[in-house]
């Protein structure tokens, strides 16, 4: 159960899996000093649309460390493969993040989240402006890839610095055709020199 996706989960084994919430609390609340941090346990799983367990809460119903527990432990989870199929780079979690602002997190809280990351995490670049997030169709030759490209089944397909070339670009769409799959690919332009302008006499 730890080691696979919550939503693949059998019925039975996803019960058991949505009640350990509840069972934390009780196990921490035995212990006075954890009473606290037990009822963010118990809501960590809470979406702020009203979709999580074990309660349903909705928005701000939910408590405030309880959101930010959800943000944190959801960032961990989506790079071990805990929440989708495949394993995602820190970026990819963050963007998965960012898409479901409102959704399953607290919107006013994304961003924050988002922002501490690239400033503690050395691997994160989603906020560098230099670096581009692009579907396999926008790809351009002489773009740079700026993170590791793995398939949807964690085979490397590409290592960061590759120069992106025309046919890779052509390769990419049709691998990516025929998975099925849609990749995120985190690239950036090298600069050009600009020629200083002529002198005029």
């Amino acid at each position: 159960m730890l080691g696979a996706p919550a939503d693949l989960l059998r019925h039975a084994d996803q019960e058991r899996y949505r009640s350990y919430p509840s069972q934390s609390e009780s196990l921490l609340m035995t212990l006075e000093p954890m009473q606290d941090a037990a009822r963010l346990i118990l809501h960590h799983q809470e979406r702020w649309d009203g979709s999580g367990f074990p309660q349903h809460l909705r928005g701000e119903a939910i408590p405030w460390g309880a959101r930010l527990l959800k943000l944190a432990v959801d960032f961990i989870e989506l790079q071990c493969g805990l929440i989708l199929e495949r394993r995602m780079n820190s970026d990819e979690a963050l963007l998965f993040i960012r898409k479901y602002a409102g959704r399953l997190y607290d919107p006013n809280m994304v961003e924050g989240f988002v922002q501490v990351c690239a400033a503690y995490l050395n691997d994160v670049t989603v906020d560098d402006p230099t670096v581009r997030v692009l579907g396999t169709r926008d790809l351009q030759a002489g773009m740079v890839l700026r993170r590791n490209l793995n398939a949807d089944n964690g085979m490397l397909l590409l290592n960061a610095g590759k120069v992106i070339s025309e046919p890779l670009v052509q390769k990419l769409i049709a691998f990516e055709a025929m998975e099925g799959a849609h990749y995120s690919i985190f690239v950036s332009v090298p600069d050009v020199e600009v020629p200083s302008p002529a002198i005029q006499r």
